[in-house]
């Protein structure tokens, strides 16, 4: 500014100049040894002072300043140049730049421009008057017209700030982008930054308006110092949010959060596996209502589902209630029919249905419970995801692909979530159920649906990750290796589960449930092998400890407590038939004893006749151990009168009876008399006197 054949240079740009404090030289002016004048400017409320100097120093200076501007002019495309063998010797160099993309173009120009003014200050000894030149200069588009274009007019004052920041850094991309939120922060006290970090950082998802007015409101309440305006902090609070994405996510949505939007996941080359390598297991709950075979109403069930990894195509799955070891078997057995063979391995989901030791042979496991695992008779290995980490399984993409592209166009969709819930499940919407009213898919028509959809519109499509090629064209492309083959008779028998019991009368008891056969009734007592079938209770397969096949038992059936109080005869007839199985089994058994008791007597008989009679033993020597020998002998009985008397009265009431049968015969009398034994002759025949009385 000139006035008076004097110029009127700023204090500030003087104070640089000549490398003193804009205080010093305010008080050179006030103390008069400065010449000075104050200056009313547009825009500056107070005004702007300004320090008087001479012409003559001000032709040198400006002369100075023309001649540094031309030589910088002359030079721009040395510095241009010099700029980018700069720029090529730090990039090849170990200085890193880490200017963004889109800002990189500005940050060159903003280079190229500070450039400038670092030669024309170096070859200037008047700094203030170089300063006004190169003020003017980029103000008229004459040096950086493309930085003029895209950041505008400027005052000296921010020019000079530009360089001051580009010394103090000579970094470019500090020059153009800075850090907003430091820059602003410096305007937000430090008890104010901490106090609403402290409600913001919170699980429960303050909002940044909500803190604010907390802040304000404890503030006035509390006498708490808070200057800031509140269009102040909330400026703030968002560059700090943006600076500090991760911090900010993790502390308000937790681990997952930032899992799935700030941390890397690894880049897998699908090309390294073949179909059947690797399927990946996982469940998935329809947004569609699906009536169930098992209760008769509509509920929103689970499919579980077997993938291929390499092909992207689903080749197993199962409707169930929930993730249950039946329908996860049901499943594998359907992915490995249509696959024609074994996977090599399976990547299952970390629910406790996948980790059930049906499907897996621990190192730990119980043989009293479980002999072997499925998947290790099958040959099959397997692992499994990590919890609460969905980018390790591409099946959760295929889930909600389906989502999106079927179960949305099923009438009884119910929404992916309670925001996504269609209007006419909400409250009061009378209007909307009238006009859409869902109907629920019928359990075999849900299953005919999903397979058609993945056949045909999924399996029909070309996928991202397979190089133009649809997942049912990699997947009916497949090699089938022949030491992985099996026919479904040899599948169905692996995946029975096998589990040790122990027989009793009643059976062989099975999850609360006894299984019973005739068969059994020689192993009760013992331990047998049972191999089932999750989804068939009806039987089961008994194996002795050998696995020698013994029988195939049946479920048993309860039977009416006292079927005489039971209105239906049925029951009655159940209980005698069942009395009747139970006499028929007992008298088998009577039957097979006999004949096994008998056999066996006979058979020892016909040994000992074969072997002839043993002679007769001396008693006293046939036991030598125990031998004892009579020691005294007993005395010879005395004569007994009576007995003799005895004898001689039955022989004489024989004799009668014999002559009362010879009457009866119609012999004489005398005959009779004469046939009557005398006395003499009875005791002669009783041997009492050796003769006749004398």
């Amino acid at each position: 500014m000139r006035g008076n054949d004097n110029y009127l240079i700023p204090v500030a740009e003087y104070a640089e100049e000549q490398g003193i404090t804009r205080q010093a030289v305010m008080r050179r002016i006030k103390s008069g040894k400065l010449q000075g004048v104050h200056r009313d400017i547009d825009g500056i409320p107070m005004g702007k002072w300004f320090v008087v100097t001479d012409e003559k120093t001000t032709a040198t200076t400006a002369t100075t300043a023309t001649t540094a501007t031309t030589a910088t002019t002359a030079t721009t495309a040395t510095t241009a140049t010099t700029a980018t063998t700069a720029q090529q010797a730090a990039l090849a160099g170990d200085y890193a730049d880490y200017t963004p993309f889109h800002k990189m173009d500005e940050a060159q120009l903003f280079a190229h421009f500070m450039e400038l003014v670092d030669e024309a200050l170096a070859r200037s000894d008047k700094k203030m008057a170089t300063w006004k030149l190169l003020h003017e200069a980029y103000n008229s588009g004459q040096i950086a017209p493309e930085l003029r274009s895209l950041k505008g007019r400027r005052s000296e004052r921010a020019l000079r700030a530009w360089h001051k920041e580009w010394r103090e850094t000579k970094d470019m991309y500090t020059s153009v982008h800075g850090n907003s939120s430091a820059k602003r922060g410096r305007k937000v006290t430090q008890f104010e930054q901490d106090f609403l970090l402290a409600i913001l950082l919170h699980e429960n998802k303050v909002s940044i308006g909500g803190a604010i007015t907390h802040l304000k409101d404890e503030a006035r309440i509390k006498g708490l110092d808070s200057p800031s305006s509140e269009s102040t902090l909330r400026r703030w609070v968002n560059d700090w949010k943006d600076a500090n994405g991760a911090a900010w996510g993790l502390a308000r949505r937790g681990e997952k959060f930032v899992k799935e939007h700030f941390i890397k996941s690894i880049q897998r080359d699908d090309s390294t596996l073949e179909v059947g390598d690797v399927l990946v297991a996982d469940g998935h709950v329809i947004s569609s209502d699906i009536i169930s075979p098992e209760t008769g109403k509509p509920c929103r069930m689970t499919l579980i589902m077997f993938y291929d990894w390499a092909s992207r195509y689903p080749v197993g799955a199962s409707l169930a209630l929930t993730e249950s070891r039946i329908h996860i078997l049901t499943a594998l057995r359907a992915a490995i029919l249509q696959l024609g063979f074994t996977p090599r391995y399976i990547y299952f989901d970390n629910g406790k249905a996948f980790k059930s030791k049906l499907f897996h042979n621990p190192e730990d496991h119980d043989l009293s419970k479980e002999l072997v695992g499925i998947l290790p008779r099958l040959g099959i290995a397997s692992t499994f995801a990590k919890a609460y980490n969905a980018r390790t399984k591409i099946i959760e993409r295929f889930f909600k692909t389906m989502q999106d592209q079927w179960e949305r166009f099923v009438s009884s969709f119910r929404g992916g979530s309670i925001a996504d819930k269609p209007a006419s499940l909400q409250r009061n919407e009378r209007w909307m159920q009238k006009l859409y009213q869902g109907k629920s898919l019928e359990y075999q028509e849900a299953m005919d649906m999903i397979h058609q959809w993945v056949r045909h519109y999924y399996g029909g499509r070309v996928h991202s990750s397979l190089k133009g090629k649809t997942p049912w064209e990699v997947f009916s492309a497949r090699e089938i290796p022949a030491d992985r083959l099996i026919n479904e008779r040899e599948l169905d028998f692996l995946m029975l589960a096998a589990e040790r019991k122990h027989v009793r009368n009643e059976g062989i008891w099975l999850n609360k449930m006894r299984y019973y056969d005739e068969a059994l009734i020689d192993w009760v007592g013992r331990p047998v092998i049972i191999r089932y079938d999750y989804a068939d209770a009806r039987s089961i397969l008994v194996y002795d400890t050998e696995s020698r096949y013994i029988c195939q038992a049946l479920q048993r059936e309860s039977q009416h407590a006292f079927a005489h109080l039971s209105d239906d005869p049925v029951d009655m007839e159940k209980v005698i038939k069942e009395n009747r199985e139970i006499q028929r089994t007992l008298a088998r058994i009577k039957r097979d004893t006999k004949k096994l008791v008998t056999r066996s007597k006979k058979s020892v008989d016909a040994a000992i006749a074969q072997m002839g009679k043993p002679g007769k033993q001396n008693p006293r020597t046939e036991n030598p151990l125990f031998r004892k020998d009579v020691v005294i002998t007993p005395p010879t009985p005395k004569y007994d009168v009576h007995k003799d008397i005895e004898r001689m009265e039955g022989l004489v009431a024989q004799a009668k009876a014999e002559d009362e049968i010879a009457a009866s015969k119609g012999a004489d009398t005398d005959e009779g008399v004469a046939a009557a034994v005398g006395f003499d002759e009875l005791l002669e025949l009783t041997g009492i006197h050796g003769g006749k009385r004398r």
